[in-house]
């Protein structure tokens, strides 16, 4: 029983070590993205718009109340920020704000499961800010 056991143990050991490091990785690191999330913790709808570098375009987002956008890209260890701008005035001006904010390497695009948390909160007034959680 216990050379049985061994051989086994040799053979699992073998098949580990002579697999492509491409299987290895898949099989124990499994995909990775940059993820932020960006929660709505106000009333009042937020609009916003995004973009990860100066070089690509804005993209808006009408965020509702309670809900989260989760922004990600596939991790390819190049850091960088997201640029943020946001009306941080719920009235009915208009006071745009500009933030940058950062990812983090996560295994999933889904903001419950994991990411770098921010969040849009009242401030005072009809004026909010977006801060990291």
């Amino acid at each position: 029983m216990f050379k049985r056991a061994l051989s086994t143990a040799l053979l699992l050991a073998t098949i580990t070590a002579s697999a492509p490091p491409s299987a290895l990785a898949a099989r124990t690191n499994g995909a990775t993205y940059d993820l932020v999330c960006i929660w709505n913790d106000t009333d009042s709808t937020v609009n916003f718009s995004y973009r990860g570098n100066a070089d690509s375009e804005w993209q808006d987002v009408a965020l509702e109340p309670g809900d989260w956008k989760g922004i990600y890209w596939n991790d390819t260890r190049s850091f960088h920020a997201v640029t943020v701008e946001y009306d941080s005035d719920t009235s009915d001006d208009v006071d745009w704000d500009q933030d940058d904010i950062y990812p983090i390497d996560a295994r999933t695009t889904n903001c419950e499961k994991s990411g770098s948390d921010y969040s849009f909160s009242p401030l005072f007034g009809d004026y909010i800010s977006l801060s990291e959680d």
